[in-house]
């Protein structure tokens, strides 16, 4: 599974950023880190590439990388941005998913009210087609893009208020390891 990090409000501390991008690497200079989550067999890094959304003069900015997080190092960056906002997700493609700049996350959509940025942490792995394909177009081959757009449509009709049971009701008939977003 992607690893998340959502900073708001005060910037966070130089080491809180190494520790998250550490946390995305199997090693950590010549160690070997422990297991983590439900990885009992083996260590995962996250080396399908990363990306990152900040708040900027009003609206999300969104950067992409197709290197691994932990190779590019973007905490001194980080440090200096001026935002109270920092989304970032170091990704782990699910198995038959490409490694390519558009299926990495964020994804973002607009439109003349609103603004939305979506990072998703598991897998679907049920062919999700319950969005709006005339509003919503898919530029990834994820199943977090299709998630997303789903959401969205959910949202919409919800007159664009977020609930846990618009989360259930996009997700109730689908296959999936998790809907962490």
């Amino acid at each position: 599974m992607c690893r998340l990090l959502l900073q708001i409000g005060e910037k966070l501390s130089d080491l809180t950023y190494e520790e998250y991008i550490q946390a995305c690497a199997d090693y950590f200079g010549q160690a070997k880190k422990d297991i983590h989550e439900r990885n009992i067999s083996s260590i995962h890094d996250h080396r399908d590439g990363y990306g990152v959304s900040m708040l900027s003069k009003g609206h999300f900015a969104i950067a992409r990388y197709i290197e691994p997080i932990y190779e590019r190092n973007p905490a001194p960056e980080w440090v200096k941005l001026e935002t109270d906002f920092l989304l970032a997700h170091a990704r782990r493609a699910s198995p038959g998913i490409q490694v390519n700049i558009t299926n990495n996350h964020p994804f973002y959509w607009y439109d003349y009210n609103r603004e939305f940025i979506f990072c998703h942490n598991g897998t679907i792995r049920s062919n999700l087609t319950n969005y709006d394909d005339r509003k919503y177009f898919i530029k990834s081959t994820t199943d977090s893009e299709k998630f997303f757009y789903a959401l969205l449509t959910k949202l919409e009709l919800n007159n664009w208020e977020m609930s846990e049971e618009v989360v259930k009701e996009t997700i109730k008939d689908y296959d999936y390891t998790g809907a962490n977003f």
